[in-house]
């Protein structure tokens, strides 16, 4: 950017490098604009891990994975929502309920460790006809099996 701005200003000559630095400052704001839209909003957000696990992820992994997931979900939905990340629970998946009530217990029993992110941002819980989104919404929860990383369910919603 620099090299451009040397070149705009030793190519301009008199009212036409007031010109030049018109461009020049319109490409900044937009420049600063766009970052604000494509950053996370806050990086302040609640950790927990369920007493007696030993997770194998650290939550600011999670985190990451979720930006990412939930980036995805916007992009394909051409909305331009930066997520932020509200929370980041650890628990056993046949414990879950302590973190997502409306759940109930589920059937499976599993021991496995999952991580409950919830967050604002843009979520797609499934597509419809011809790829049109459905079920969407500015709020809702991954989680995440923190022996792969994977995604393994999801949700719009209930915060």
């Amino acid at each position: 950017m620099a090299a451009a701005i040397r070149v705009l200003v030793a190519r301009a000559r008199g009212p036409s490098i007031l010109l030049a630095f018109a461009v020049i400052a319109a490409g900044t704001v937009v420049g600063i604009a766009a970052a604000v839209v494509l950053s996370p909003k806050s990086d302040t957000y609640t950790t927990a891990v369920a007493a007696g696990l030993a997770p194998r992820m650290d939550p600011e992994q999670v985190a990451g994975l979720a930006r990412e997931q939930i980036a995805a979900m916007a992009t394909a939905a051409s909305r331009s929502v930066s997520p932020d990340i509200l929370s980041v629970t650890a628990v056993a998946e046949a414990d879950i309920e302590s973190v997502l009530p409306h759940l109930g217990n589920p059937d499976s029993g599993s021991d496995r460790l999952v991580w409950v992110v919830k967050a604002t941002g843009w979520f797609v819980a499934r597509l419809g006809p011809a790829g049109r989104p459905r079920d969407a919404g500015p709020d809702g929860y991954l989680i995440i099996e923190d022996a792969t990383g994977h995604v393994v369910g999801m949700g719009v919603g209930r915060r």
